[in-house]
């Protein structure tokens, strides 16, 4: 079994920046990844996204509060080194069907968010079945 982890920015282009700030973090640290992604997460709302809650100057405060090289992560990010990554990653999970985060796909079969413990089941079921 393997499990793989997509970016979908799928609401703007903020979400598109978003996607590569995070992937501008783990370009210096794979560990910041995490850390990156569930700062965005828990301040996708202060302010709305697309309303500035990932402009490119908030972007850089979490690299800053992350302790990442701010000059290394401004540089990635006005480069769009990661953008076409993004986009790519953005244009297959649309083109499988997913439509919403989270989304799961279990070998192939979209698996609808319910809970952790819907998931662990679907993914133990599937185990079963290998």
């Amino acid at each position: 079994m393997q499990l793989e982890y997509r970016d979908f920015a799928h609401i703007g282009d903020e979400t598109i920046r978003a996607a590569e700030g995070a992937a501008c973090a783990a370009d210096q640290d794979p560990d910041a990844y995490w850390d990156y992604n569930e700062t965005l997460y828990q301040n996708q709302h202060t302010p709305p996204v697309n309303a500035g809650g990932y402009s490119d100057s908030r972007l850089i405060q979490i690299a800053e509060e992350l302790g990442l090289d701010v000059d290394e992560f401004e540089s990635c990010l006005d480069d769009e080194t990661f953008r076409n990554q993004i986009e790519e990653s953005t244009e297959q999970a649309q083109a499988e069907g997913i439509t919403s985060t989270p989304q799961f796909q279990i070998n192939g079969r979209i698996v609808e968010w319910e809970s952790y413990e819907a998931l662990a089941a679907e993914i133990d079921a599937e185990l079963d079945d290998e």
